[in-house]
């Protein structure tokens, strides 16, 4: 389920990886009644703790949080796994979002002469025709850059985190994702998840575990070369280098891809294996190298 409230107070924050625990108060009657802070209730607000990352710290927006009761330090908690900013769509909302300092480039005073200018416009001028800021006095075409390189990069880590949220993401790691894939990074995960292994800290088994409980696809082109990158990489940790036989790196993939798979129709062929294999190598992801090492004289690498 989800629930709505506001900012009301932060209990504990860790600037390094964005991480807070912080009191949200809102009507909604739905909570559970352990989660009620009732020596604060009052004008039928009930309080309730909200653990997530990177919550913004401002009665300035409404937040919607969705996530998962759990007991914690602080008692029964709502463990967020994702949440999105309301503002109100009235220039008291807007001034008071703009200012809350969740943009870079925009304080209050620069706050106030935006609304003064666009009024309740003012989020679709950021979002469609940011250039337009520049109408507004002292701000120049580096304090715009500045703005809307934030505003886009705030909305495209939470879409990140909304889209990923069965991973648990951090601020930091969903900055990570886009800064490796740019602004093409929502389509990029939406339409090829595996894409992920290519960064650190989402190895294949991680990552197919995920997809899997969300999207059967386990014949799909980039989970099967998730696993050759994934052999590979393993091959290294335990040789010391990046060779493996083709026919050894088919064979540990094709496993690798069946183990979890019950139904038979469902499982990866070999053939569908090398021909993934092949393809990789013809696009330069994976090199051959040529040596003779117990008789075999084609070895693989990742370039």
């Amino acid at each position: 389920m989800s629930y709505t409230g506001t900012y009301d107070g932060k209990i504990f924050h860790n600037p390094s990886n964005k991480f807070c625990i912080v009191i949200v108060k809102t009507a909604d009657t739905a909570i559970p009644e352990q989660a009620r802070d009732k020596r604060r209730y009052k004008d039928h607000l009930i309080r309730f703790t909200a653990v997530g990352y990177e919550i913004p710290m401002t009665d300035a927006v409404e937040l919607e949080l969705e996530g998962e009761w759990v007991n914690g330090k602080y008692g029964m908690q709502l463990q967020v796994e994702q949440w999105r900013e309301i503002v109100p769509r009235t220039k008291e909302g807007v001034l008071s979002y703009l200012g809350s300092g969740l943009i870079k480039g925009i304080g209050e005073k620069t706050a106030a002469e935006i609304v003064a200018k666009f009024g309740t416009n003012t989020l679709d001028i950021l979002e469609k025709h940011p250039e337009r800021l520049l109408e507004v006095r002292g701000i120049t075409e580096n304090k715009l850059e500045d703005i809307r390189t934030s505003f886009a990069e705030s909305r495209m880590l939470r879409d990140i985190m909304t889209l990923l949220a069965p991973f648990k993401l951090t601020p930091k790691t969903a900055l990570k994702i886009y800064q490796h894939f740019g602004p093409a990074c929502l389509d990029i995960l939406k339409k090829s998840p595996f894409e992920l292994c290519q960064i650190p800290g989402f190895g294949f088994r991680r990552v197919d575990a995920i997809v899997r409980k969300t999207d059967n696809r386990p014949r799909d082109p980039m989970r099967i070369r998730g696993a050759l990158h994934c052999t590979l990489d393993e091959a290294k940790g335990k040789q010391g280098h990046l060779f493996l036989g083709r026919e050894e790196l088919c064979k540990a993939a094709f496993k690798m891809l069946n183990e979890k798979i019950p139904l038979p129709e469902m499982r990866v062929r070999q053939e569908e294996v090398g021909r993934e294999l092949d393809a990789m190598i013809l696009g330069g992801s994976v090199v051959t190298r040529h040596f003779v090492v117990d008789g075999k004289s084609i070895l693989i690498s990742t370039v």
